[in-house]
């Protein structure tokens, strides 16, 4: 953003929805926005920098005109639907799309490989669109458009799991797990790149809430405890122990079920709740049977658990409907989400619940393509070094009864080494509902950001005015100017080549061949 331009008045930096669904709204708190939902009484300059229009299945005249005479001010619009209305000049067809790839160099999409969305998109025919047409901007009159075709409802809602297969690195053979067949966190980036990018085209800074409650990125590590015996329990808990670091452990209640006086001797360390039984179903009724009897040998053993993760990382309605009613601090599913930040899944009209999303291959994944240890050392320390370079959290996981004790102790030596902000499921989930909690307002006037905000003094919030670099601001500093030099930048991130993507989208028959065998040997309620 050339500083140079900068006006002089008074900008309210603040996204204003239209009807936002719930996957909208979720995801512009799990970016850690302003954003406030507005009408066409409410919708103009003064107000708003960005309006999000999304999915509307009828433009009415008097929005028509208001986002018209907004975008005429000088404000930017963004329609994220496959039936847009301001944005229709240079759109082919809906279609059905798997994945898509960006071909066109820009600073900030360049650090996202490619979007799985297995999903009917709108794509626009403009040559130098992203994505293949995925995203797309428009300069008019006086203000911007910028299109996503996606219809976030229906993409975002979990409702099925894909085994997909995930970037080895060049170390190995491409690894895979069952996990959403669309790539979430992707998505929630895509549309934080694309807000960042109509804010600099109006020449406004974006203002995000910051994903840490450290200038670190958060590093939280996961055990499922599956069929765990004492011995292997203890000896993670002991390389854990030895670097000062809080694991959080979800616990297969029957596989210890004659010695659950063990855990209290995990001092400085998460208890949460995985199953009794380490087995599936759809059936709300089973589902919390299996529930209530594990809380119940926890509860005679005084172990208490906030946290739940569901066996295979299965989300399904009858998972969604039985922990309804337990109250849970947040929940960890691969078929919900994976890599990437936390955000809210909706669990029916009034209640919702965190979900902490985690890289989804272990030392296991990694053992079934024949890594060796050095090989899976090795592409551990590529995965921590990607989000570490883009500033995201580092979630982690380990079996305890796999192979690679050793690299779980290389994964914790460089979580030390680096520096990170270690936390529990828990208290990331606490920071998490913290942040949700912050409300505040950003202002740029003559050329300095203000902002006003209910925050502690050391909460910290991310001001971005170029795609390459960004700085974080104490909140207790309420009117600043824009950086000159931003201390904190991206790095390049070590991402597949458009025909290993391709590759990574191939090979169905060995998918389905792991998917058929991994079937028959899972259990169900």
């Amino acid at each position: 953003m050339d500083k140079k331009k900068l006006g002089s008045m008074k900008r309210r930096i603040c996204i204003g929805t239209y009807q936002p669904s719930f996957a909208l709204t979720a995801t512009l708190d799990a970016i850690g926005i302003s954003h406030q939902e507005c009408d066409e009484t409410s919708l103009s300059k003064d107000s708003f920098s960005v309006i999000i229009l999304e999915q509307l299945l009828v433009l009415p005249p008097s929005l028509k005109a208001r986002v018209e005479a907004f975008i005429g001010e000088g404000g930017a619009v963004l329609e994220i639907s496959t039936n847009p209305f301001f944005f229709h000049d240079r759109l082919n067809v809906v279609r059905k799309v798997d994945f898509l790839v960006n071909t066109i160099p820009h600073l900030g999409f360049d650090r996202i490989s490619h979007i799985d969305v297995f999903s009917k998109c709108r794509l626009s025919k403009n040559e130098s669109a992203y994505f293949s047409g995925l995203v797309d901007f428009e300069a008019k009159s006086n203000g911007v458009i910028g299109f996503i075709g996606l219809d976030l409802s229906m993409i975002l809602e979990p409702k099925s799991h894909k085994r997909k297969q995930f970037y080895g690195y060049g170390i190995g053979d491409s690894p895979d797990e069952i996990v959403s067949p669309v790539s979430r966190s992707e998505i929630i980036r895509l549309i934080e790149v694309t807000l960042l990018e109509l804010h600099l085209r109006i020449q406004l800074p974006l203002i995000t809430k910051w994903t840490s409650p450290t200038e670190k990125p958060v590093f939280a590590f996961r055990i499922d405890s599956d069929y765990g015996t004492e011995s292997s329990l203890t000896d993670i808990l002991d390389l854990a122990t030895a670097r000062k670091l809080s694991l959080t452990w979800f616990l297969h209640v029957k596989a210890h079920e004659k010695w659950l006086d063990l855990f209290h001797k995990f001092d400085s360390q998460e208890l949460a709740l995985h199953c009794y039984e380490h087995s599936t179903s759809t059936s709300k009724q089973k589902i919390g049977q299996d529930l209530d009897f594990a809380l119940s040998l926890l509860a005679e053993c005084n172990i208490e658990t906030s946290g739940f993760a569901a066996p295979y990382g299965i989300w399904s309605e009858g998972l969604k409907k039985a922990i309804l009613g337990y109250n849970f601090s947040y929940s960890s599913e691969f078929s919900t989400g994976y890599d990437g930040v936390p955000f809210a899944l909706k669990l029916n009209d009034t209640e919702e619940i965190f979900q902490i999303p985690i890289h989804p291959i272990c030392t296991g994944s990694l053992s079934r393509r024949r890594f060796s240890i050095v090989e899976m050392k090795n592409y551990f320390e590529e995965v921590i070094q990607a989000k570490v370079g883009m500033h995201e959290p580092v979630v982690l996981y380990h079996h305890p009864l796999q192979p690679g004790l050793e690299v779980v102790e290389h994964i914790f030596d460089t979580a030390v080494e680096l520096g990170l902000q270690n936390l529990t499921f828990l208290e990331f989930s606490e920071f998490w509902q913290h942040r949700k909690s912050i409300s505040f307002e950003a202002f740029l006037n003559d050329g300095e950001i203000e902002i006003q905000t209910n925050a502690p003094e050391d909460f910290l919030f991310k001001i971005s005015a170029t795609h390459s670099e960004f700085d974080l601001i104490n909140s207790s500093q309420t009117s600043f100017s824009i950086p000159e030099n931003p201390a904190f930048k991206y790095q390049s991130p070590s991402l597949p080549s458009h025909e290993e993507v391709e590759a990574l989208h191939g090979d169905k028959l060995r998918l389905l061949k792991t998917s058929i065998l991994d079937w028959k040997h899972r259990k169900t309620l």
